[in-house]
């Protein structure tokens, strides 16, 4: 999923995007997602890349590691 460049967010985009919806953002930057809404909760989850399956773990001391 991309970002839609833009120069600045509406308010209505602002005031009805869900949690997991990133921000738009200029082009070029990256968008923001936060890891508490990716991990819902839960110490870690699955994130499927092609056929490829990551890992996203939460540490004890609030460090996230990806593994494959």
């Amino acid at each position: 999923m991309h970002a839609k460049a833009v120069s600045s967010p509406d308010l209505f985009t602002l005031s009805h995007r869900s949690p997991t919806m990133p921000l738009p953002l200029e082009a070029g930057v990256p968008p923001i997602i936060d890891s508490h809404a990716l991990l819902q909760g839960q110490r870690s989850i699955a994130i499927a890349h092609g056929e490829q399956r990551y890992i996203l773990r939460l540490t004890r001391s609030g460090k996230l590691i990806l593994t494959k």
